[in-house]
């Protein structure tokens, strides 16, 4: 290879890193965890509601808070720089280069070829219709004002939001910043969906082979998750130094010297038996929580280690957390009134095992009225606890919707986990509803029995490799086994064998692509079936 071969090729590379690497942050974005919602985002959503009694109709879009797109517009807008890293038309060049490299195939190149135009109707400049345009006349006169949704849309990018482009805003001044921002959520969402659909193409030529990725690129962090930064170790406090003398420490398990005292024996704080309503249950560094329905049934349990114990003139602050670090409460007891301002964070999913994380899901998701908690001493009997009505928690709905979320995605992992060898941990969760997780919420209803059934697009067929003699029997049922993996964090899990059920399945033709023969299989309805492989013994 020549050196300028290597320079081309070395430039090629580092644009296909930056592109993902910005994708990557696109992808984990909060709009993008429902992919389903964020596609009608893109087209324009509307409904229309007619009234039949006055023979008005109301035009209504529901769109997320314009914070949320903000941040969503600020992650995709280097992608469309012709000037940064990151831009898109850098990254079809870079891929194009090695795909014809690799000889890639035609199909392939098509994809790319589609892909890359799809992306160059973004206009930034343009004046066009990408959906509709406004007009505004003003009453009694010859005057109007006619602006495109593409115009608007991005004077609200770089108008409102990442610039002050005083040309944009003075174009679309008589429309506001509500009718820029209403134009600008579809063109924010449609880029989210292209970039995702750019990123999930460089997935598949990775996997095939195809584009000279750096291992374990889309693995890499991006998005920070946990904001709660948490260091355990001793701390020891000093009189201040002030002196220009640097400071020296000790090697490691000496004594720091005079003048060094450990933090808590600094901030000790004396206590009292009753400084609240239960206050010495609450003082013991051990406890344990059962949450019970109205007919005194345990529905879940969990065990709470009492991290800190402190008080000042606005009252008693105590912060618990979950044994298995899953998530902490924080109590205010304010003794002028005699109430508990509890709150809730989720902290430490990642890296535990499957089934201690769904114990502490389910324990939360029960923690609502009319259920009670029933609070003792850990090793103690739990009957003689006291009632804490302050974990009727009964958090706002968007909470209950990702607690649940998160539920149903750890929950498929347990289930995964009582069916392999392989130690099952949760991995970084950044999102909810992922393509990942999808395999596991599939792999758990095949597991627990289930069949599930699926249907291709239409004006598609099924392409299944066998042997060239093979005939189809006469009932056209094809059973085809294929093995159940599912990736899980950085490792794959093989799960056994699934066979996918073709019925009254027609044999369109026979096909020879890259050495081997296809079966071209259509259904009547489009439909096949998936099944573990042993419920179909004998079939």
């Amino acid at each position: 290879m020549t050196s300028q071969h290597a320079d081309v090729e070395g430039r090629a590379r580092a644009a296909l890193n930056s592109f993902i690497l910005r994708a990557l942050r696109v992808e984990g974005h909060s709009l993008a965890t429902d992919r389903a919602a964020l596609h009608r985002l893109s087209q324009f959503p509307f409904t229309v509601q007619v009234n039949y009694t006055n023979g008005t109709a109301a035009w209504i879009q529901e769109f997320p808070p314009e914070e949320q797109v903000e941040s969503a517009a600020a992650r995709v807008r280097p992608l469309i720089l012709n000037d940064d890293p990151t831009y898109f038309a850098k990254f079809f060049k870079a891929a194009g280069y090695f795909l014809h490299a690799a000889g890639a195939p035609e199909a392939i190149m098509k994809e790319l070829r589609g892909l890359k135009q799809e992306w160059e109707e973004i206009q930034p400049k343009g004046q066009g219709v990408r959906g509709y345009f406004l007009e505004q006349s003003t009453a009694y006169s010859q005057q109007s004002q006619r602006a495109t949704d593409n115009v608007l849309g991005f004077a609200w990018i770089y108008g409102d939001v990442v610039h002050n482009d005083t040309d944009r805003l003075a174009q679309t001044r008589a429309f506001g910043v509500t009718e820029r921002f209403r134009a600008a959520v579809p063109l924010v969402a449609q880029i989210m969906v292209l970039t995702i659909a750019t990123l999930n193409f460089a997935r598949l030529l990775y996997r095939e082979g195809l584009l000279p990725l750096e291992d374990g690129i889309f693995e890499t962090p991006v998005i920070v998750t946990e904001t709660t930064f948490r260091q355990e170790g001793q701390i020891y406090l000093g009189e201040p130094d002030s002196s220009d003398t640097p400071m020296v420490l000790p090697p490691p398990g000496h004594a720091l010297g005079d003048g060094w005292k450990p933090i808590h024996q600094v901030l000790a704080l004396s206590t009292t038996e009753n400084t609240a309503p239960e206050q010495g249950a609450v003082n013991s560094a051990q406890l344990h929580v059962q949450i019970v329905d109205p007919a005194g049934t345990v529905l879940a349990a969990v065990d709470l280690n009492r991290l800190e114990s402190t008080r000042d003139a606005e009252g008693i602050r105590v912060v618990l957390e979950e044994t298995n670090r899953v998530f902490l409460v924080e109590d205010h007891y304010d003794p002028a009134v005699a109430s508990v301002k509890r709150t809730l964070q989720l902290t430490g999913l990642a890296g535990q095992p499957a089934d201690v994380v769904l114990a502490a899901l389910k324990f939360l998701a029960n923690c609502r009225t009319p259920n009670v908690a029933r609070v003792s001493l850990r090793h103690t009997s739990p009957a003689e606890g006291h009632t804490d009505p302050a974990w009727a928690l009964d958090p706002p709905d968007e909470f209950r919707r990702e607690l649940d979320t998160l539920t149903m995605a750890v929950e498929a992992l347990a289930t995964i986990q009582q069916h392999t060898s392989v130690p099952i941990h949760v991995p970084n969760l950044s999102g909810a509803i992922s393509e990942e997780v999808n395999r596991w919420l599939f792999a758990a209803r095949l597991l627990g029995g289930d069949e599930v059934s699926g249907i291709y697009p239409e004006g598609q067929s099924l392409w299944v490799g066998l042997d060239d003699e093979v005939d189809l029997p006469d009932d056209g049922t094809v059973g085809i086994e294929l093995p159940l993996t599912v990736p899980i964090g950085g490792q794959r899990v093989d799960l056994g064998t699934m066979v996918v059920w073709l019925s009254n399945a027609t044999l369109v033709e026979r096909r020879r692509h890259q050495g081997r023969i296809f079966h071209v299989l259509t259904t009547p309805d489009r439909s096949y079936r998936y099944r573990l492989a042993d419920k179909e013994t004998g079939s």
